[in-house]
């Protein structure tokens, strides 16, 4: 699967959110873009890609209430009835990591559960996969993920590939960091590791961390540029870093699209204008 064309503009904005640096809420306008690919598998007419999503709704009052995931679903929803993307029962959604944030404003960052966020976006979608990022939990215990992924049309990866509807998808999540904390891999092991998923011939592989594009502003992990340095085939799509311009095209041919703080709604068919 490749991307054909991506409108520079984008088509929505949805406002949520976030803790600023100097603590206290921090307004964010989220951007809604469109982008083509030359191919849907799937059994889908679109898939919807997002990913750090770290800020929350205000409730009246003042409070923090949903994390923005779950106000993001309702936002696609809207779209889906007014004909400005395709039924969201049509639509599977890409989430590559980082959907928490913390409610009581006091800084950006911190771990907490984000269950409820994917399962909201994954109840009105015809499937949801994703990754996890190194802010994300699934429940206190292991056994919670474990019953998590039980979950209807939810695919959680994390060094594993899902078939879904003769689509692939690999996923690992997380960074790479100190093991004995979550979702992190050492750099002996994530190689390999992407190795033996590509094995799989995957169309689209989910990350949380980038690569670097060299010779561009896109700044990523070089541990992980050099794992996908001669991939070939899929579509990397990944977060945690925030590039201006999201789509790169690494030396050996793999395309890149970074969805950090942006929902990207990708379809089959041409785009005149691209970035």
């Amino acid at each position: 699967m490749r991307i054909t064309g991506f409108l520079s503009e984008p088509f929505e904005r949805l406002v949520y959110h976030s803790p600023s640096k100097n603590g206290g809420p921090e307004e964010f306008r989220l951007p809604f873009f469109r982008a083509t690919v030359d191919s849907l598998p799937g059994g889908v007419e679109a898939i919807v890609a997002l990913a750090d999503l770290q800020g929350y709704e205000i409730a009246p009052g003042g409070q923090a209430a949903r994390l923005a995931g779950e106000r993001v679903i309702e936002e696609l929803a809207a779209m889906s009835e007014l004909g400005m993307i395709p039924p969201l029962g049509r639509c599977g959604i890409i989430v590559a990591g980082d959907m928490h944030s913390e409610p009581d404003c006091a800084k950006r960052g911190g771990c907490g559960d984000v269950r409820s966020a994917w399962l909201a976006l994954a109840r009105k979608a015809a499937w949801l996969v994703g990754v996890a990022g190194n802010h994300d939990l699934f429940g206190d215990r292991p056994q919670d993920l474990e019953d998590f992924r039980k979950e209807p049309r939810v695919h959680f990866l994390h060094g594993e590939v899902a078939d879904i509807g003769g689509l692939r998808i690999a996923g690992m999540g997380g960074v790479i960091g100190n093991p004995r904390k979550p979702f992190r891999w050492t750099p002996e092991a994530y190689a390999p590791q992407v190795c033996s998923l590509l094995k799989a011939q995957p169309e689209i592989f989910i990350l949380h961390e980038p690569p670097g594009a060299p010779g561009t502003a896109r700044n990523g992990n070089p541990v992980v540029e050099q794992a996908f340095a001669k991939a070939g085939g899929p579509l990397v799509i990944c977060g945690h870093k925030h590039w201006d311009n999201p789509l790169a095209e690494l030396p050996g041919g793999v395309q890149v699209l970074n969805v950090h703080e942006r929902v990207v709604i990708l379809e089959k068919g041409p785009v005149q204008v691209t970035l």
